[in-house]
């Protein structure tokens, strides 16, 4: 989960330099703690927690709750009368997109483009065979896992540089 593994005796990166994961996963944290953002933590939490512990399933569950969650409680925030139905989080999500600015941006394709785009591609690929996958490997669980840390960490950042809606 930290981005090293032992290979043959040795210790190894798995991701560069440049991408300190725990430095990311750290503020990831404070940042959710900061805001009030105790559903998608307690997600991120139980995602670690299983990965931690070999259950890859269940981290690879926990971390798609956890994006869906950030996203919908980042929607709640920003979003006046943000639909809160279940089965609502699409629409949050173009909500945030339709913002002024946009909270998700139409140019940088992070949405629209007739699903196309950075958001619905990375929940496809959290579930690539539908909501319930199957078992999956530590390789692909901890790619998962590092996927929503970074995503979060940039929705995070822009939430707290004072990301504001205009009327």
């Amino acid at each position: 989960r930290a981005g090293y593994l032992i290979d043959s005796g040795r210790l190894r990166r798995t991701l560069p330099e440049i991408i300190d994961l725990a430095a990311q996963d750290d503020e990831v944290h404070i940042l959710l703690k900061k805001h009030t953002l105790t559903t998608p933590l307690g997600h991120l939490e139980q995602a670690i927690d299983a990965h931690s512990h070999g259950a890859w399933a269940s981290a690879n569950s926990q971390s798609r709750s956890f994006l869906e969650s950030l996203l919908d409680e980042i929607a709640y925030l920003l979003v006046p009368n943000a639909l809160r139905g279940q089965n609502q989080g699409e629409q949050r999500r173009e909500a945030l997109a339709m913002l002024n600015p946009p909270f998700l941006s139409l140019e940088l394709y992070e949405w629209g483009n007739q699903g196309k785009n950075l958001v619905s591609g990375i929940f496809k690929r959290l579930n690539p065979q539908g909501a319930h996958p199957g078992l999956s490997d530590e390789e692909d669980s901890t790619f998962r896992l590092h996927l929503v840390v970074l995503l979060s960490r940039l929705f995070l950042r822009r939430l707290d540089a004072g990301y504001t809606r205009v009327p």
